[in-house]
């Protein structure tokens, strides 16, 4: 019970960090891609929203569902 509480937590508590983590490498490619010399040239960009739904909030659940795994495994 106390141990897939724990991956539970884990998977939970780490959704976040994945989320900003992937946000920001979505970020780093859009830049990279449309001309533009900050983050604010890219406030009417469609493409950087379609990019956070359509791939980065999936993986951001899947790495989450994987960590909590990882620790539930690993926890004894």
């Amino acid at each position: 019970m106390l141990r897939a509480l724990r991956g539970l937590l884990a998977g939970a508590a780490s959704l976040p960090v994945f989320w900003w983590l992937f946000s920001e490498l979505a970020m780093l490619y859009e830049m990279s891609l449309v001309p533009g010399s900050s983050r604010a040239d890219l406030g009417d960009d469609f493409g950087l929203g379609l990019l956070l739904f359509f791939v980065v909030t999936p993986l951001s659940l899947l790495a989450s569902a994987l960590f909590g795994r990882l620790v539930f495994r690993r926890s004894s």
